[in-house]
C-alpha cells in the first residue's frame, strides 16, 4: 500500500487511509544526462531517477570517486548538485553532477555512501522523519526508490524488524530541509506519561494494531506525550534523535511516574606537499580540463568553464601540470590529491596578474 504523496508504507508499519496512487517511472537512459565534456567518471548505463541538493545544510559530505578502480579523490559538500541513481539500485552506484562557480565536476558515488533526507514533515506509518534523518538507499523501484531508516535514541527496532518504505525521488534530497516534524502529527497532545521500558513495545498506526512495529528501549522509562485514548489503547508521541514515532500502544505500558532510574545509553585537504614560489591568474576563452593528480595517476574529473579565472602555481605535481589554487570550497581533495590543469592547455590563455 502507499502512504500520502506516493510513499509506500514502511515494512511492518500501518499506513494512513486514502492512499494516493504511485506513478510508474521508467528508467532514464544515461544519454539524456550526458556531459558536454569527456571525463574518467563513467556515466550510468541507465538512470532510474535523480535527487538534488541545495547549497546549504547538506546531510553528509559525499565521497566521490573516479576511474576503473573507483579511487576516492575528493569529498563534495555544501553546493547545488544533482545525484543520479542507477536503475540497478545501490549495486549500480550513483553519479554526482556539480556545475557551479565556473567549475563542472563529476564523481561516482557508491550506493552505500548515499544518504538522503525528506523535504517536509510527513507521517509514513508511525514514523515522522526529522530533518536530520539519514535515509539509506536500498533499492530502485517503479515510481521511486526504497529507503531505510535506523532509529536513533531511546527506542530502537527489535531484532528481525526493518523500517523501510518506497518514496518518490522528488520527495527526497541530499540537503537537510527546514521543517517542524510535529506539523505532521495532526491531533492535539493533551498530557504526558512514562512508557514502561521493561515490557515489549508494539506500536501501530491504527488502533486495530494491524501493520505494527516491535520496539525495545535503550534506556529506562521514557517520557512520552499522549493524544487519543480508547479502552485498551493510547496514541502516543515519542521523540527520538532522528525521528518522531506517533502511534497506538497498549495503555498498560503507560505510567504516571517513572518506574525507576534510567539506564543511560550512548550512541582534509590533502594537497600534495606544495612549494609555492609564485602564482598567476589566467582566463581562458575555452573550457579547460580539470584533473585530480596523485603521485601515480591523473584523472579527468571535469572542466573549468571558459571565462572563469584560474589561479595557478607551481607545486609537486608533475612538470606537465600547474596546480589550481582557487578550487571552490565545496570540492575537498583527499590526502594525496591535487587539482590541476595541463600547462599545454593554459599556455595561450592571457595572464591577468602576477603576485
Amino acid at each position: 500500500m502507499a502512504s500520502p504523496a506516493g510513499a509506500t508504507a514502511p515494512t511492518a508499519v500501518a499506513v494512513p487511509s486514502e492512499p494516493e496512487p504511485v506513478a510508474v517511472e521508467a528508467p532514464v537512459r544515461a544519454s539524456s544526462l550526458s556531459d558536454d565534456f569527456d571525463s574518467d567518471v563513467p556515466e550510468l548505463s541507465a538512470v532510474h531517477c535523480s535527487v538534488n541538493a541545495s547549497s546549504e545544510n547538506w546531510l553528509v559530505a559525499l565521497p566521490v570517486r573516479v576511474g576503473s578502480a573507483a579511487v576516492h579523490y575528493a569529498d563534495v559538500l555544501g553546493v547545488e548538485a544533482t545525484l543520479a541513481l542507477s536503475s540497478q539500485g545501490p549495486s549500480g552506484g550513483a553519479r554526482l553532477r556539480v556545475d557551479r562557480d565556473g567549475f563542472s565536476v563529476r564523481g561516482s558515488v557508491r550506493g552505500e555512501d548515499v544518504r538522503l533526507g525528506v523535504r517536509e514533515a510527513r507521517a509514513i506509518g508511525i514514523v515522522i522523519p526529522k530533518p536530520s534523518a539519514h535515509l539509506r538507499w536500498l533499492e530502485s523501484r517503479a515510481g521511486g526508490i526504497r529507503v531505510g531508516l535506523e532509529l536513533l535514541g531511546a527506542l530502537r527496532l527489535a531484532p528481525g524488524q526493518e523500517l523501510a518504505w518506497d518514496d518518490p525521488c522528488e520527495r527526497l534530497s541530499l540537503s537537510r530541509a527546514n521543517f517542524e516534524p510535529r506539523d505532521a502529527v495532526g491531533v492535539p497532545l493533551t498530557s504526558k506519561a512514562y512508557l514502561d521500558s521493561t515490557q515489549p513495545i508494539r506500536m501501530s498506526a491504527e488502533e486495530s494494531g494491524i501493520e505494527s512495529l516491535e520496539l525495545e528501549a535503550t534506556r529506562g522509562d521514557l517520557r512520552v506525550e499522549l493524544a487519543e485514548r480508547s479502552a485498551a489503547q493510547t496514541r502516543i508521541l515519542v521523540e527520538l534523535d532522528n525521528a518522531l514515532l506517533f502511534g497506538w500502544v497498549d495503555r498498560r505500558l503507560l505510567r504516571q511516574s517513572p518506574r525507576g532510574q534510567g539506564l543511560g545509553y550512548g550512541t582534509g585537504s590533502g594537497q600534495l606537499g606544495t612549494r609555492h614560489t609564485r602564482s598567476w591568474r589566467r582566463v581562458c576563452t575555452a573550457d579547460t580540463e580539470l584533473l585530480a593528480v596523485s603521485s601515480d595517476a591523473t584523472h579527468r574529473i571535469g572542466v573549468v568553464r571558459a571565462s572563469t579565472e584560474l589561479v595557478l602555481h607551481y607545486s609537486t605535481v608533475p612538470e606537465a601540470f600547474e596546480a589550481v589554487r582557487n578550487v571552490p570550497r565545496w570540492l575537498r581533495p583527499r590526502p594525496g590529491f591535487t587539482f590541476a590543469v595541463r600547462k599545454a592547455d593554459v599556455a595561450s590563455c592571457p595572464v591577468l596578474e602576477n603576485d
